[in-house]
């Protein structure tokens, strides 16, 4: 076979070796963008950020949960994601503060509430309750 002919197969194989790369990197950025888009973000009781990466078709959950049950209940909905190979759990489980305090203070007609509270509705509640235990009050 003479130099010609060997040059010409070399190119082609790495011509088609290229186009090949090229199609899978751009199919692979296609495939990502759909798997992060069909990530759910209506996750209830969340009181702290939780991030979602898409690495090909690995999906990283990361973030801090309250409780196993919210770490179990997030992991089960990012089970529905359709397409990901491997969800890796990178939750990491918050130190529970506990007792609670909080402390209401009234000035006038303004009524202020400091404190600690494990969710949105228990702040919401103790809130509900101060005001209308300080609105009792002489």
């Amino acid at each position: 076979m003479d130099l010609r002919r060997k040059f010409g197969i070399f190119t082609f194989c790495l011509g088609l070796g290229a186009l090949g790369w090229l199609g899978f990197a751009d199919t692979l950025g296609r495939v990502e963008g759909i798997i992060f888009q069909s990530v759910p973000v209506d996750i209830p009781d969340l009181n702290h950020p939780v991030t979602v990466s898409v690495s090909r078709r690995k999906v990283l959950v990361s973030g801090f949960v309250n409780s196993q049950d919210q770490r179990a209940c997030i992991l089960k909905q990012m089970q529905c994601i359709s397409g990901h190979l491997q969800i890796t759990d990178g939750l990491v489980l918050s130190a529970s503060l506990s007792p609670y305090v909080t402390e209401a203070t009234k000035v006038g007609q303004v009524t202020a509430v400091i404190g600690h509270a494990p969710t949105q509705r228990a702040r919401d509640e103790i809130n509900r309750r101060m005001i209308v235990s300080l609105r009792h009050r002489p």
